[in-house]
């Protein structure tokens, strides 16, 4: 409730505290739009007839809870006793909290599995989603508003582990979010649209959707910094355009897209701040042009294109000057002799019988079966990667 423009978020008459205020009927304060849900008391956890609602130690607790049985609670604080409620009869509840409760906060234990669905997102002041609903894994959302929490400055793991969970949050505002570092790793059911939510604040995208093994929606418009290490690794169905998204910012690509479906063009992404692509794509359906990408930051070319067996592209073009290795890169791909010959030349620079491109020395590479050209350049420039000066590994096909 508001004086003007001024939040107020206590009220007493006296010394004693008001806990709702009502114009006629309605309700006005504290807070008009709560967060509800179901629950079922029967369901592991605490007693029975017993449900117990988590708090975190984040923020001024100001709220009242109904408990959906005729009966509410004061809550001020997160130890505050009353955040354990004892039914008369047990069975499924419809709880809805109002005011200012900042910290919801499972953390994957006490009565995870006892909420069962959230029917109204509501505005409730939440600073933290710190492992808010983690591991509860009968946990649904038919709520139709949508989950904004501009104020929250963390969904680390907020839903990791929920794995009857499935909710979009387009256009939703998450703005002061630092992290969304394993949010919805392991929510198997999971297979909602998140275009346009606002991160701008994010920094920490590792493990997002990692293991989501339904998700195949849509993320347009984002515009992701720092490392994406795992973001949709084992996404088995994965397999969305990403060509809207904002890369400049993204130092790190381990993983990113490993045991996916993905098979759509990456040639809009900037790799400019890239430092490593270590399995970035191994494993999934990957095959399209790459050769535009500017990967001149990049020193670990670990198993970019490892086990993606219908990946055969020439990426000659690329600098890999500061290139420390290339284990398993082009390993189990259907990299064919046409290809490998152009990116031995191309790597290399290789023209009139020299080198004009500089290489890092030391260097393991896989070709998978490919073969470079018996006496021709393909050959010479194999031969100066392996040779004195620059002593490359390299593993091929041999020569034809």
């Amino acid at each position: 409730m508001k004086i003007g423009t001024t939040d107020i978020n206590n009220i007493k008459i006296g010394t004693t505290a008001v806990s709702s205020v009502y114009l006629g009927a309605n309700k006005v304060w504290p807070n008009e739009n709560p967060f509800e849900f179901t629950v079922d008391t029967t369901n592991a956890g605490s007693a029975s007839d017993t449900f117990i609602m988590p708090a975190g130690n984040i923020g001024t607790y100001n709220a009242v809870i109904d408990w959906g049985d005729g009966s509410t609670s004061d809550i001020t604080t997160f130890t505050d006793l009353d955040l354990t409620h004892v039914y008369s009869v047990s069975g499924v509840y419809n709880i809805s909290i109002s005011g200012t409760y900042p910290y919801i906060f499972f953390d994957g234990l006490g009565d995870k599995l006892k909420i069962l669905d959230i029917t109204n997102w509501g505005d409730i002041g939440t600073l933290s989603m710190n492992q808010a609903f983690q591991s509860c894994t009968n946990l649904t959302c038919s709520a139709t508003d949508k989950a904004d929490f501009p104020n929250c400055t963390t969904m680390y793991r907020a839903f990791q582990s929920c794995t009857s969970f499935n909710h979009s949050f387009d256009n939703c505002n998450w703005s002061s979010s630092l992290s969304i570092q394993e949010c919805f790793e392991g929510c198997t059911s999971f297979n909602s649209s998140l275009n346009d939510l606002d991160l701008s604040s994010c920094v920490n995208y590792i493990e997002a959707f990692q293991s989501c093994t339904s998700f195949n929606s849509s993320l347009n418009n984002w515009s992701p910094t720092g490392s994406l290490e795992n973001f949709f690794r084992n996404c088995s169905l994965f397999n969305q355009d990403l060509s809207s998204w904002n890369t400049t910012g993204v130092t790190n690509l381990i993983d990113t897209l490993r045991n996916t479906s993905f098979n759509y063009s990456l040639n809009t992404w900037d790799f400019s701040s890239v430092t490593s692509l270590e399995y970035f794509l191994s494993g999934s359906n990957y095959n399209q042009d790459s050769d535009t990408w500017d990967v001149s930051s990049v020193t670990s070319f670990v198993g970019v294109f490892n086990n993606c067996t219908s990946f055969n592209q020439d990426v000659g073009s690329w600098d890999i000057s500061v290139g420390a290795s290339f284990y398993e890169t082009f390993r189990l791909t259907a990299l064919d002799n046409t290809n490998y010959q152009a990116i031995l030349i191309g790597w290399t620079g290789w023209v009139g019988g020299v080198a004009t491109k500089t290489v890092q020395p030391n260097v393991n590479a896989h070709f998978g079966t490919a073969k470079y050209g018996i006496g021709t350049d393909s050959e010479d420039a194999k031969n100066w990667l392996t040779g004195v000066g620059n002593t490359w590994t390299i593993t091929d096909g041999g020569g034809i």
